[in-house]
């Protein structure tokens, strides 16, 4: 009897002191959430909007930001760059603030009842420059959308900090060696012919096709042939449901943006959902494609008859001054981060180039010609060297240009304690995004911003007499060009996308198309704020020189 009490007597104490640390811990939660809402509250902001004040959501579901579309997280993804590029063009005030507080519940309800439903967007020049230094390096985690996207980039080199990323970074840097660039030149050039000879069928038909489709498929293409000796077959296959990966990742990446956009997705991963079954059988293929492809890989090295590429320096590179490799499991999630990151970044680059010299003054297309026709002739059989690709300054100028009013990606982060940049404190623990073509059409750091000017480049070369590698890198250092972020966490396969791919494939499909752009109902110039920043439907039409 006198134990059962005992042991009732302990079930109670128990109990009370969980209920006891439940409390403590809900009241040290609310003590946060009411510090860091009077911290957002301090940054500035789009203010109220009268035409949502009775509405749950905020800015994000105002007629200036939806433009008739319906409230959806599709339609805001699509019309929210834009909204806010024209807002900071009205307010030169605001934009001079280079932060800004973007609440995503009405304006009554978010300042008057303490919430951190608030994303800080960091646009001005000197303020991401702050927030990408070195001093404050270790200040920061990747964002909210890195953390989602672990079951896809696992441990690489986009996901990881510290020595983990450092050992990583080092490797990988040796893969894009120029010696290995010149190796891949022939494989990137066949899988480029492919695709003119598709687009030739096009032209023939006098019919349209989706860039942003169509170079999806090319960029998979030369990435697995450059990193991994590996043809996906992706230009070649009947239709983009044929094509091995390109399904596969567009579940992948729609499944990440939705749980990044709704916190329950996040938390419910395991559940038997349909959304969640889709992935899971997505993540299985690509896992599977990759696993194979360095399986294989292995066999070859054991045989002494494996090729020079990133997969074999992945392979047998250590990080200097130790004995320590890559593991397996690295190896996997760095090919995977790869595949995403390598060609849908490129591809989105090379379709804004096509709709730009499409829609754009034709004198820059005859000029393109000109300069390239002057290294290689004008036999249409005849492949640029590696050497012929540095020789290009106006197409160099040409591709700058295009990064710059359509950079391919943002960049997230958290603080991990208050942080000042600027004039303002950014709290800990709260999601800060970087949209480069916001700073990058800042006026006080370009002429006619909105504007394709790639003479303004050549201008620049002319009045500095300095390579525009150069130049880019002296912006870079003012943060006024980061289409691949900046630092040392920068893009490392940069020089495989803006030295070899874009160019030989631009070289290739001007020595036998002009195209046309045909607009549809859902275009805009703006991007739609995904995984990256992709474009809308651009519907071309090539036409075959003669």
């Amino acid at each position: 009897m006198a134990t059962a009490t005992l042991t009732a007597a302990a079930r109670k104490t128990a109990f009370a002191c969980a209920a006891a640390f439940v409390v403590l811990r809900a009241l040290a939660y609310w003590k946060q959430v009411v510090r860091t809402h009077r911290m957002l509250l301090a940054l500035p902001s789009l203010g109220s909007d009268p035409t949502r004040e009775g509405r749950l959501f905020g800015w994000a579901t105002s007629e200036e930001f939806l433009q008739g579309l319906p409230v959806s997280l599709d339609s805001i993804r699509t019309k929210i760059l834009g909204a806010l590029r024209r807002r900071l063009e009205r307010d030169p005030g605001l934009r001079k603030k280079g932060i800004l507080a973007m609440w995503r519940l009405n304006s009554t309800i978010a300042r008057n009842v303490p919430n951190v439903a608030c994303t800080v967007v960091v646009h001005g020049a000197d303020e991401v420059r702050e927030l990408l230094s070195k001093k404050n390096l270790d200040k920061f985690l990747k964002g909210e959308a890195y953390k989602v996207s672990k079951p896809l980039i696992g441990r690489s080199v986009l996901a990881t900090s510290g020595p983990e990323w450092h050992d990583q970074r080092l490797i990988l840097e040796h893969g894009f060696h120029d010696d290995l660039l010149r190796n891949a030149l022939g494989a990137a050039t066949e899988s480029v012919q492919q695709f003119v000879d598709k687009l030739q069928g096009v032209a023939d038909a006098g019919t349209t096709f989706e860039a942003s489709e169509e170079t999806l498929k090319l960029t998979m293409d030369v990435l697995g042939k450059f990193a991994f000796s590996y043809d996906f077959g992706s230009v070649r296959a009947p239709t983009s449901a044929d094509a091995p990966l390109y399904s596969c990742f567009q579940t992948i990446l729609s499944t990440l943006n939705y749980r990044t956009t709704m916190p329950p997705l996040k938390y419910l991963t395991w559940a038997p959902l349909p959304i969640n079954k889709e992935f899971d059988r997505a993540m299985a293929t690509l896992d599977g494609h990759v696993r194979a492809i360095v399986n294989s890989r292995k066999v070859a090295s054991e045989k002494g008859t494996a090729p020079k590429d990133l997969l074999d320096v992945m392979l047998a590179t250590s990080v200097p001054g130790t004995e320590r490799k890559l593991s397996q499991q690295q190896i996997v999630d760095n090919i995977q981060t790869m595949l995403f990151a390598g060609h849908d970044t490129t591809a989105n680059v090379l379709t804004m180039t096509l709709y730009q010299l499409a829609a754009s003054d034709p004198a820059h297309v005859r000029r393109l010609r000109r300069e390239f026709e002057a290294v290689l002739g004008t036999d249409r059989s005849v492949n640029p060297n590696f050497e012929d690709l540095q020789a290009l300054p106006f197409m160099d100028a040409v591709l700058i240009e295009v990064m710059r009013l359509h950079p391919p990606a943002a960049f997230t982060r958290e603080p991990v304690e208050d942080v000042r940049i600027g004039d303002h404190v950014i709290p800990k623990g709260c999601q800060v995004v970087v949209f480069p073509n916001l700073t990058q059409r800042d006026p006080a750091l370009y002429d006619r911003p909105n504007e394709f000017l790639p003479e303004r480049w050549l201008e620049r070369l002319e009045k500095d007499s300095l390579p525009l590698k150069t130049e880019v890198a002296v912006l870079g250092r003012h943060y006024a060009f980061l289409p691949f972020s900046l630092g040392a966490r920068n893009c490392v396969g940069r020089s495989l996308a803006a030295n070899l791919e874009l160019k030989l494939t631009l070289i290739k499909l001007l020595q036998r198309f002009d195209f046309e752009h045909h607009p549809g109902e859902d275009f805009q110039e703006d991007p739609i704020v995904w995984m990256t920043l992709n474009p809308c439907p651009i519907h071309l039409r090539p036409v075959a020189r003669t």
